[in-house]
């Protein structure tokens, strides 16, 4: 068998091995100085930051099955050529907290050295993806947040026309009013609306 098939193999194995939840198994597929990183917006999704090392992919790992009770891929391409595999997929991630599929497309590439994955590297549709994550269109807060950030600009002084975020039954009591705030807890939204505030 030629390394481009073995490695094909070795990728879906570790993408099987993950989407059954088996973090340890996946694992094993990678190095111990496996580097990964991820094209997505942190501001939102702070857990997507890269990593470097099992240990701090497998806390990733190990956050989003805290937050999707399951994952499943569809990989309709992947092309191998010497250690390098490349993968276009479909993703479908079901939340925990209400039940509802996230879906989204990536395209994955992957480094192999001695028959491990060395580096993990993913483009994600992050702008559909944050849509369905936050629950909310996103378009009309980022041509908002525009227009808010021209005003600061100009010297202008404006606050939020925005509900009381406390009372929304939204987002948590803790958070504050700046950009995107990301919360752990499930249940919450996640993010708030990304005005700039000005007071006196």
């Amino acid at each position: 068998m030629t390394v481009e098939k073995l490695n094909r193999q070795r990728v879906v194995h570790m993408l099987d091995s993950f989407a059954r939840g088996d973090i340890e198994v996946a694992l094993a597929c990678c190095t111990d100085d496996v580097d990964f990183l991820t094209h997505a917006p942190i501001d939102v999704l702070p857990h997507m930051v890269p990593r470097h090392g099992k240990e701090e992919l497998r806390e990733l790992w190990q956050t989003i099955w805290s937050r999707y009770s399951e994952v499943r891929y569809k990989a309709p391409v992947i092309v191998a050529e010497g250690d390098e595999v490349a993968t276009y997929m479909h993703a479908y991630f079901r939340k925990r907290s209400n039940d509802r599929v996230v879906q989204f497309d990536m395209a994955v590439f992957y480094s192999f050295r001695g028959g491990l994955v060395a580096q993990i590297r993913e483009i994600i549709d992050s702008y559909n993806l944050v849509q369905q994550v936050l629950e909310r269109e996103i378009g009309p807060l980022i041509v908002t947040a525009g227009v808010d950030w021209a005003r600061s600009r100009r010297g202008l002084r404006f606050h939020a026309t925005r509900q009381n975020r406390e009372n929304t039954g939204l987002c948590c009591k803790s958070h504050k009013m700046r950009a995107f705030v990301h919360c752990e807890n499930v249940n919450c939204v996640l993010a708030e609306t990304p005005y700039l505030f000005v007071h006196k």
